[in-house]
């Protein structure tokens, strides 16, 4: 049995639709396609303003009410090669929440590169839960960037922040957070002037198929 998913992609000036299909029983993290960080700003804007509009005591209760049951996992970085043998950086992790909240929530990563020469860039990333899910979500979702290093000479990763939360009139409200080397986003964008624009990010969750198998989506 078959199931499809469909996520619509808004361009400037254009639209763009991607589905991603599965079959029962078998896990499906096959990598299609990425998405920049522009493409994923307007996937971010047309989710949140199909969103009911929150006075900022309803986002206070409802950011509040998510924190007992939404969590970060294990953060993973590592220097891999994509599929064109250049190098990049790969960070990804997992989100949990109760799989009947009824919220679309945003990832934002923001991660600083230092190379051995000094050199020290950031990229930043916005992406948003598919919506809606199937109706069997389990409540775990997958993330993963990939930050090229182009003429970095092998950067590591020296800070991040990683925000999952509501995104509503383009500010994001974390509900959780995760800080390393630094106390606070803007710790990191504004010592840094140099940004990587050309980050990718990828995306998918997990449901329960009518066979009772525990399956994900395409990775899109």
């Amino acid at each position: 049995m078959k199931r499809y998913l469909m996520i619509v992609f808004l361009f400037i000036g254009g639209a763009l639709a991607a589905s991603g299909e599965e079959s029962s029983g078998a896990k499906q993290t096959s990598s299609t396609n990425g998405v920049s960080n522009l493409e994923t700003n307007a996937v971010l804007s047309s989710v949140t303003n199909a969103m009911p509009h929150m006075t900022s005591n309803e986002l206070a209760r409802l950011q509040k009410k998510l924190s007992g049951t939404v969590r970060l996992g294990t953060i993973q970085s590592d220097t891999v090669r994509d599929d064109k043998d250049k190098k990049i950086e790969l960070f990804k992790f997992n989100t949990y929440q109760d799989k009947r909240d009824d919220v679309t929530l945003t990832v934002r990563v923001t991660i600083e590169l230092t190379d051995k020469a000094g050199q020290t860039c950031f990229a930043q990333i916005s992406r948003t839960q598919a919506s809606p899910r199937e109706t069997e979500y389990t409540g775990e979702d997958n993330w993963e960037f990939r930050i090229p290093h182009g003429k970095m000479e092998r950067p590591k990763v020296t800070a991040y922040a990683v925000q999952y939360g509501i995104l509503q009139d383009g500010v994001l409200t974390p509900v959780v957070e995760q800080l390393y080397k630094v106390k606070s986003v803007d710790e990191i964008t504004s010592r840094v002037s140099c940004r990587n624009d050309a980050g990718q990010s990828f995306y998918y969750y997990w449901y329960v198929d009518d066979d009772g198998n525990t399956v994900s989506t395409t990775q899109n």
